[in-house]
C-alpha cells in the first residue's frame, strides 16, 4: 500500500467519524426540541462529496463512496468468489492488501 493510499484511508476515517458525530449529536437535538428544521453538519455537502471522490481516486474502486453512501457500514465486497465483509475503514484496508497483493 503507497503512503498516498495510507492518508487517504486515514482521511476516510476522519470523515466518517466526524459525520456519525455530527448525526448522533443530530439526533439529540431532535429528540430535545422535537420538530427540528435545521440540520448540523460537519462538511459542506460539495466538500464532503469531493472528498470522497479524491478518496476514490486514490485507492481505487470507488470503495470510499461506498463505504459512505451505499453499504451503510454492513455491506460486503465480491471478488474472484472470496466476500469481503465492509463495516470499517479497517475492512477496505483490509481488502486493498488482498486485492493490490493479487
Amino acid at each position: 500500500m503507497t503512503k498516498i493510499q495510507i492518508q487517504a484511508l486515514a482521511l476516510l476515517e476522519l470523515v466518517h467519524t466526524t459525520e456519525k458525530k455530527y448525526t448522533e449529536l443530530n439526533d439529540k437535538i431532535r429528540e430535545l426540541q422535537g420538530d427540528f428544521p435545521t440540520h448540523i453538519k460537519a462538511f459542506d455537502d460539495e466538500c464532503l462529496i469531493r472528498t470522497v471522490e479524491l478518496i476514490d481516486e486514490i485507492i481505487g474502486d470507488s470503495l470510499a463512496s461506498y463505504f459512505m453512501w451505499e453499504c451503510s457500514q454492513n455491506g460486503s465486497i465480491t471478488d474472484q468468489n472470496l466476500e469481503f465483509p465492509i463495516k470499517s475503514v479497517d475492512d477496505i484496508k483490509k481488502y486493498m492488501e488482498w486485492r493490490d497483493g493479487n
